[in-house]
């Protein structure tokens, strides 16, 4: 539905689907030959964070990856699957995904014709953001993954999503193995040919599920062969695969590690450096030098002073690649090599524009000049809130300077007048810069999300997009999230 007003003001378009009808059961493990899929896209992002005015954090475990039901207590009638197959589910919209399959980490431009959808699988249905399945998308495959919230049991599946419809390529639960218990909502982690939750691993090819070694510890980072965990406390892991079995390769202790450790965007990584320079930046608690860890060694270094326990000032921070910003106070940067040297102290303003989320991990010097004149060169171009009443979305390309302007993004900024502060969990917008995606708030009734349309000055919600759980980008054009309906496949109306 679309409301007219003042065309300047234009409303946002509500796009909503009815929910598809449940379906009974669930199978045994079964593999099903994978299909011939499309090339494989780009690495893909995710936003699944909260956002607040403060400081965001996440915690260790929502790093962690979320395994999933077993099929025979499906079978007894838990009430948290539905059906053990894909279901089609759409709004007067019969021909499910037809779109481009390619990943860039930009937005497509047919967002602009509005938020259609494309598919659904009822079969995971959550009734919050704590349990609701977890998501991970590599190429062409979506991999799902849940829990029964009391016997905790692992559920997993895999589907080839290159078609109009997802097709299943392997189902698999375990009633032998139990979830670790965990207080928040669960990620998927991918470590080479292994997908981890917790402490259960999950081959790739088969849905082979087995329990994993990490007693007390939770997966934060995988680089190829190579996972950490870290206990929450003082102490980190680093793990490999080899003849069947998780192998130790090193345990370090750290400083005290903050188990609220959300990173505040644009931060959408914590590993630095490359090769066997590879490391991960830890999340410490408050009023402690920040450290890195190497991947590979468990070598951990402290930024700054040589006491990791003297008082360490930070108001945010920036990762680079090949270093470590901190905001000391507002108006103050500290610049932190790899080595944890402090190699520079400037002043700057700021900058109430946000970097598109696309492009690589910029680098200090890209990020120096960020902060001092709000240019983000690295990536595609820079978004902000804008307006009298802070509910227009601009957009300046890199290599432009004209904006790119839309109306009615409502609950976006957390003030009302200009300087429009917000703080978005994504930003992407299209390389013609006619759309404009972001993302803000916590997930379900405080979430906010847009496609924005700078031709017509539009903007785009749904009302089941914006109360999802989960956001997980499988094409520039086709959005998956989970819902209280299933996991529901978004894509613009034209696509």
């Amino acid at each position: 539905m679309t409301i007219d007003n003042d065309p300047q003001w234009t409303a946002p378009i509500l796009t909503n689907s009815p929910g598809a009808p449940p379906q009974p059961g669930a199978g045994a493990p079964v593999p099903i030959p994978s299909a011939n899929a499309r090339a494989a896209a780009t690495p893909q992002a995710n936003a699944t964070a909260d956002g607040t005015a403060r400081r965001k954090k996440r915690r260790w475990w929502l790093l962690v990856p979320v395994a999933a039901l077993t099929a025979a207590a499906v079978a007894l009638g838990l009430w948290f699957f539905r059906s053990a197959s894909p279901t089609p589910f759409s709004s007067g919209r019969d021909e499910g995904y037809t779109g481009t399959g390619t990943l860039t980490g930009t937005a497509s431009s047919a967002w602009t014709s509005g938020i259609d959808t494309a598919w659904t699988l009822s079969d995971f249905v959550s009734s919050d953001a704590l349990d609701s399945p977890a998501l991970l998308v590599e190429g062409t495959t979506l991999y799902v993954a849940a829990k029964t919230p009391s016997e905790r049991h692992p559920h997993v599946a895999a589907f080839d999503v290159s078609g109009s419809t997802p097709r299943p390529l392997w189902d698999s639960t375990d009633t032998a193995i139990k979830v670790s218990s965990r207080n928040t909502s669960l990620d998927l982690v991918a470590a080479g040919d292994k997908i981890i939750y917790s402490d259960v691993s999950v081959d790739k090819t088969t849905g082979a599920i087995s329990a994993a070694p990490w007693i007390g510890e939770v997966p934060v980072a995988a680089v190829e062969d190579i996972l950490v965990t870290c206990s929450g406390f003082e102490t980190c892991t680093g793990w490999t695969w080899e003849s069947d079995a998780w192998e130790q390769q090193w345990k370090s202790i750290t400083s005290l590690q903050d188990r609220d450790s959300d990173l505040e965007f644009p931060n959408k990584t914590r590993l630095v450096g490359n090769g066997d320079e590879t490391s991960l930046v830890l999340s410490i608690a408050d009023e402690h030098n920040p450290q890195l860890i190497n991947i590979r060694t468990g070598v951990v270094t402290t930024f700054g002073v040589s006491d990791p326990t003297q008082r360490f000032e930070t108001d945010g921070f920036f990762i680079a690649s090949d270093g470590y910003i901190n905001i000391r106070n507002h108006r103050t940067a500290d610049v932190y090599d790899l080595s944890g040297q402090l190699i520079d102290t400037f002043e700057f303003d700021k900058s109430y524009a946000m970097p598109t989320s696309d492009g690589p991990v910029p680098s200090l010097a890209e990020l120096t000049t960020y902060l001092k004149d709000g240019k983000a060169t690295w990536a595609l171009g820079t978004v902000q809130m804008t307006g009298r009443d802070c509910t227009s979305v601009t957009l300046i390309l890199s290599s432009d300077v004209v904006p790119h302007s839309a109306y009615g993004a409502t609950g976006v900024s957390l003030g009302s007048g200009e300087p429009c502060f917000f703080t978005p969990l994504d930003v992407r917008a299209s390389t013609d810069a006619s759309v404009v995606f972001l993302v803000k708030g916590s997930a379900g009734a405080e979430r906010y999300v847009y496609f924005m349309d700078t031709v017509d000055k539009k903007a785009h919600t749904s009302s089941v997009l914006s109360g999802a759980f989960r956001l997980a980008w499988a094409f520039d054009d086709l959005l998956v999230a989970t819902t209280d309906r299933g996991i529901v496949a978004f894509t613009p109306k034209s696509a």
